[in-house]
């Protein structure tokens, strides 16, 4: 073996030194040097071995009794030479490796993104159980103590003892696809003073709380809380459902909610900036939908109620403006389909410091049936004393098709404005067996035109009840009446004109409008569109109607106009062709 260079120089270097110092100094510095080779060969001779070793073992697996790949057998060998008992156990080891050092890395506000499952959260919180027992609200609330996204894996369901709290946070979010489920007498999540709020694709079984106090028995109850997304959330059974006051920039969309003794979703207080949309409400104890307090830029639309006791949508509060309630779908339940009005305020007096409006409400292109008061009922008592205009009521289908709603009405208007057009009423389609299609109760500047209106009694009726009806028109509407009146005018109403309307009735000893009001009322050019004739009609009519000749060559004359308001009415030609 030969002998390293620097060993030779060393040991020419002992030989040559003189003094006793150098030598000894040449001698130690000699030893070290052989001493680190030596060392470097050893660990070199073991590295070497170690890769003898795992090459046989690797080997080694080519004699294992069944296994017909060389590679898959080489593969059982891990990077410490261990071998495995089946190439899954190998690789399923190297997972379970990969996967600790991943959560090793993994941060706190990681988790806040993606979100801490309930059943497996980081040590040192324990885990919920999810059997739908044992009660997991404790292990909840400590998770949601340290992390701002939970989730609730699907096919579990969690028993909820205890309220858990939320305040004074900056984000939530609640996902997963699971089940919560609280007992009664809770607020099973109370939120209150929240930003930044996600809660989508899980069930909150309230089954529970049904039947037991409203004001004990919430799933969600918030207060004070701002740009809030619900969504693909299902309630079912409970007491009260999604309870929201005091919000800002609120979506609640694509969520089921049935089976509540009270009101499934509601929100009040100052609500600002809010879209409630394709949501599905059904057969719970209050409205549908309901919204009260201060409205400010609300939007309501796709959303389809039915079935429930009370109102499809309701609004009750103090103040209202921008609201938009369009192209939902209201059927079957047992008051309005609609439903618009102020708060009495002698039982709940006006916000400090509040100064109340009713203002751009609009009313469009929803389909309202077998409701059991009214299709739409819009009534502001207060509207002499606060800001009332912009209120748009258009496009609306309103049916009856079984029946059912024979005493009720297609529509209900209560509204006192300053300036005609305030309030319009245009292009509704009323059909169906109704007692009313319209009716307009202490209402002033009014306009209802360009309505289709087929009912059992009255199409249109002008009422006072605590005020005076005046200043309304009527006109340019289709008004059919089965057994009674076109458009009734009752006594004390005044100063409202009624003209160049299309109407008919079918009751031969009714007249199709009729006036028990103020002589200030006009009534002209109304055309009676149901008796076809070419010579001069008699009959019962209204001074001012109109009867077109379906033959005027033969007539003689356009038609014919009533100059008297009889059983047996005068008419007299107008038009006349000149020989």
């Amino acid at each position: 073996m030969a002998i390293p260079e620097s060993i030779k120089q060393k040991a020419k270097k002992i030989r040559n030194e003189v003094y006793g110092r150098d030598v000894r100094e040449a001698l130690a510095s000699g030893i070290e040097e052989a001493g680190d080779i030596a060392d470097q060969a050893s660990t070199k001779s073991n590295d070497a071995v170690e890769q003898v070793d795992n090459i046989q073992a690797q080997v080694n697996q080519l004699v294992i009794d069944g296994d017909s790949s060389v590679e898959a057998a080489q593969a059982r060998v891990d990077e410490k030479g261990q071998t495995h008992a089946t190439l899954k156990d190998r690789i399923d080891d190297g997972f379970i490796k990969v996967n600790s050092q991943l959560a090793q890395t993994v941060t706190h506000d990681d988790l806040s993104v993606i979100g801490v499952n309930i059943m497996k959260p980081p040590a040192p919180l324990t885990g919920a159980v999810g059997d739908g027992v044992t009660d997991d609200s404790s292990t909840i609330q400590a998770i949601l103590d340290n992390y701002t996204n939970i989730i609730v894996p699907e096919n579990h369901t969690f028993f909820i003892g205890k309220s858990i709290t939320y305040y004074n946070k900056s984000h939530l979010t609640i996902s997963g696809g699971g089940t919560l489920k609280p007992r009664k007498d809770i607020k099973m999540f109370d939120l209150s003073n929240v930003e930044n709020i996600e809660i989508h694709n899980i069930t909150l079984d309230g089954s529970n709380q049904k039947n037991n106090a409203h004001s004990d028995n919430y799933l969600i109850h918030g207060d004070n809380l701002k740009n809030v997304h619900i969504h693909n959330v299902v309630l079912l059974n409970g007491a009260m459902g999604v309870v929201i006051d005091n919000v800002e920039d609120y979506t609640l969309e694509n969520c089921f909610a049935t089976g509540f003794s009270g009101w499934a979703i509601r929100s009040g207080g100052n609500v600002c900036n809010v879209n409630w949309s394709n949501n599905i409400s059904h057969s719970n104890g209050y409205d549908g939908l309901k919204m009260t307090g201060q409205l400010q830029n609300v939007v309501v639309t796709e959303n389809v109620c039915y079935n429930n006791t009370r109102d499809g949508f309701d609004f009750a509060g103090h103040s209202v403006e921008n609201l938009k309630v369009f192209n939902n779908n209201f059927y079957q339940n047992g008051v309005e389909g609609v439903e618009i009005k102020p708060l009495d305020r002698s039982t709940n007096p006006l916000p400090v410091d509040l100064i109340p409006t009713f203002n751009a409400v609009e009313i469009y292109g929803n389909t309202l049936t077998n409701n059991g008061s009214f299709g739409i009922q819009i009534n502001n008592k207060y509207s002499r004393e606060m800001l009332t205009k912009g209120v748009l009521i258009q496009d609306n289908h309103i049916f009856d098709k079984d029946g059912s709603t024979t005493s009720a009405s297609a529509m209900r208007i209560v509204l006192d404005v300053v300036e005609k057009g305030d309030v319009v009423v245009m292009r509704n389609t009323v059909d169906g067996d109704f007692d009313r299609g319209i009716r307009i109760i202490d209402c002033k500047n009014v306009v209802v035109k360009d309505n289709y209106v087929k009912v059992r009694n009255r199409s249109i009726e002008i009422e006072n009840q605590q005020g005076v009806s005046e200043f309304n028109e009527v006109h340019d509407n289709t008004l059919i009446s089965r057994d009674y009146r076109c458009v009734n005018l009752l006594q004390g109403t005044r100063n409202n004109l009624i003209h160049n309307n299309k109407w008919e009735t079918h009751a031969d000893n009714h007249y199709r409008v009729f006036n028990s009001g103020d002589d200030t009322n006009r009534i002209y050019n109304n055309q009676v569109t149901n008796i076809q004739t070419s010579e001069t009609p008699s009959g019962r009519g209204t001074k001012g109607e109109i009867v077109y000749s379906v033959d005027v060559v033969t007539s003689g004359c356009l038609g014919w106009v009533a100059t008297t308001t009889a059983p047996n009415s005068t008419w007299q030609p107008f038009g006349i062709i000149a020989s």
